[in-house]
């Protein structure tokens, strides 16, 4: 589903791939902060570190195309915030840790697409 919706984005102006990209990331953090009121046993909390796994997942993939049109220093920045995203999905996974630094990561790229 977001790798769907990502796809759609290369297709699109900047303006229109920023909005989506924003789209994107907001809905991450509303599934994270929904986990977060769950618990951390609940199928909700899966979906919500699946989807953000996805997401970044399609970042990085553009992010590391040498077609992407962003400076590199910025590029190598948010592949760096990705490979943070993916270390924490995995130490929640485990038990280890919170979701808030998570939305919190989230929504800070989230809020700079506007």
């Amino acid at each position: 589903m977001p790798q769907a919706l990502y796809r759609e984005i290369s297709d699109d102006d900047q303006t229109s791939a920023r909005r989506r990209e924003h789209d994107v990331l907001d809905r991450a953090v509303a599934m994270l902060e929904a986990a977060r009121e769950s618990g951390s046993a609940d199928p909700v909390r899966e979906e919500a570190l699946d989807c953000v796994d996805a997401i970044w997942g399609a970042f990085m993939t553009d992010l590391s195309d040498d077609a992407n049109a962003l400076d590199a220093a910025l590029r190598a920045q948010l592949i760096s915030i990705g490979l943070w995203n993916f270390r924490k999905t995995t130490e929640l996974r485990l038990g280890a840790g919170d979701l808030a630094p998570l939305i919190e990561v989230n929504a800070i790229v989230r809020d700079g697409l506007r």
